[in-house]
């Protein structure tokens, strides 16, 4: 009888260890599945918010861009109409008004886009007393703004044409 016991013992020894490495075979599982769940959701949350950065980066370059271009055109019509002798008080206002909300988007730069670009688009309006309101100033500022167009293209990861 103490055969058989023994035997019974053993059997039901072995039974309780793959048991009990079952169990913790389950909860190491769960414990990695939630591991790699934690894992994959700060992944997701990383990249998500790197193309919203990217995104509003790229939406605050047009932005900024056409305000250039918006102040260019203003100073390309005044000399229009100062070519024309046609009353230029109504243009100023539009550079200045164009002016005040480059301005504006200037404030907003920092915050958004790299040191490099930051200067470039510093650039821009810097330095123009001298040639303010004339063919030499209008192709200046176009070629700043080429400039600038360069760098925010290099730091939204686009090829730059030569």
């Amino acid at each position: 009888f103490t055969t058989v016991f023994d035997a019974y013992a053993g059997e039901r020894a072995k039974l309780q260890v793959q048991f009990d490495n079952v169990a913790k075979l389950v909860e190491q599982t769960r414990v990695l599945t939630a591991t790699t769940e934690t894992i994959k959701t700060k992944l997701s949350d990383e990249v998500w918010d790197r193309q919203e950065r990217w995104s509003y980066r790229r939406d605050f370059y047009v932005r900024l861009i056409g305000s250039m271009t918006d102040l260019i055109n203003a100073e390309v019509k005044y000399l229009m109409y100062e070519a024309t002798q046609r009353d230029t008080k109504e243009q100023a206002k539009v550079i200045e008004d164009t002016f005040l909300q480059f301005n504006s988007l200037l404030e907003l730069a920092p915050l958004i886009v790299p040191k490099v670009v930051m200067i470039t688009v510093l650039r821009f309006p810097a330095n123009r007393q001298d040639t303010i309101f004339t063919s030499e100033g209008i192709k200046e500022l176009k070629t700043r703004l080429n400039a600038f167009r360069i760098e925010a293209r290099k730091d939204l990861g686009y090829e730059v044409a030569d």
